[in-house]
């Protein structure tokens, strides 16, 4: 008997219509996929440029507000306090510099003013509290300068201490003159030229010179050297020709190394300022007056201790406005302290 075995046929591979379909269906599914991948990135860009605002922002306003927290009179004297004017300020001081008043920009939708300033300098004495190393200010002297030939008394909980390392050189103050600018660094069009057009950028920096405590027995010591005591806050005497360094008491008495006036505090102390914040579009810093006519924060123009005003600053307010060039997004942060 013959049996018929029925053979199948293999097929040898797809057809050109089949092929076409599976091209056409993976174009669309890689475009799905190219186009989510494209908006990932676009919000993760989004949100990075929202962290690192939000970073720098956080680190500055950390910084300023460590400052404004210390005291910036002898015996833990208060600016806000009733009586401060009836005795005279011995140590340390307390100023405002506004070149000019603050901008208003007008209502956003939610009916919020906004205000713009970028000639306003805060400018105050620190007196940090304590006995350890990491309660001073430093600053590198000259090996032979006069001030590492006098005793260091830290530990022992003086008035006004100071540190003295001979071996490094090293000086040390819980004093410090201490001073808020912005330079103008660029525009939100060209970030990096200063005179291009769009709204201009600054970066804000942070001058801090030290001061010592007493200096009847370091003063016309030594030849003049101010460049050899950058972090120090010092001059050189005209008549002599020597050395001199700033006291707490010379502070309150207006003789300061930082030059207040906002038109060449930028030129002057950069280069011995360090940066705290950059592409920032506004810093604005206005005080709480007591008495007050509005009750709110408002611009006080040259406020000064030395100047003896006929008012007191409750608090401080100070407002931090930042651009961020990759996304074009503004971010805002102020920091309000009582004094």
């Amino acid at each position: 008997m013959i049996r018929y075995l029925r053979i199948r046929r293999i097929r040898a591979g797809f057809t050109l219509i089949e092929l076409m379909v599976v091209m056409a269906l993976t174009m669309f599914i890689m475009a799905v996929l190219a186009q989510s991948f494209g908006t990932g990135l676009d919000t993760f860009r989004s949100l990075k440029g929202i962290g690192d605002l939000q970073d720098g922002l956080r680190t500055a306003t950390t910084i300023i507000r460590s400052d404004l927290t210390q005291d910036h009179f002898e015996g833990k004297r208060r600016l806000s306090d009733p009586n401060f004017w009836q005795t005279p300020v011995r140590e340390g001081f307390f100023a405002i510099r506004q070149g000019s008043n603050s901008t208003d920009e007008g209502a956003d939708s939610d009916n919020l003013r906004s205000q713009r300033a970028v000639d306003h300098v805060l400018h105050f004495s620190v007196k940090l509290r304590g006995n350890r190393k990491e309660n001073f200010f430093y600053a590198n002297v000259p090996p032979t300068s006069v001030l590492l030939s006098k005793t260091s008394n830290l530990g022992v909980q003086p008035f006004d201490g100071t540190y003295i390392d001979q071996a490094n050189a090293i000086y040390g103050s819980q004093w410090a003159e201490v001073a808020y600018f912005l330079v103008k660094t660029g525009t939100v069009i060209t970030p990096e030229n200063p005179t291009g057009p769009g709204t201009p950028l600054y970066s804000l920096y942070r001058c801090q010179l030290i001061g010592v405590p007493a200096s009847t027995s370091v003063n016309n010591q030594e030849p003049g050297q101010i460049a050899s005591y950058g972090s120090m806050s010092c001059y050189q005497d005209t008549a002599t020709s020597k050395q001199c360094f700033y006291t707490p008491n010379d502070w309150s008495q207006g003789k300061r190394r930082i030059d207040p006036n906002p038109a060449t505090i930028p030129t002057n102390f950069q280069p011995l300022s360090s940066l705290v914040l950059q592409n920032v579009v506004s810093f604005q810093v206005q005080g709480l007056k007591s008495p007050s006519v509005t009750g709110q924060f408002e611009d006080v123009t040259s406020f000064d201790t030395t100047a003896n005003p006929a008012y007191l600053l409750q608090a401080v307010q100070v407002t931090l406005r930042v651009f961020d060039t990759a996304t074009r997004q503004v971010r805002q942060v102020t920091v309000v302290q009582d004094l």
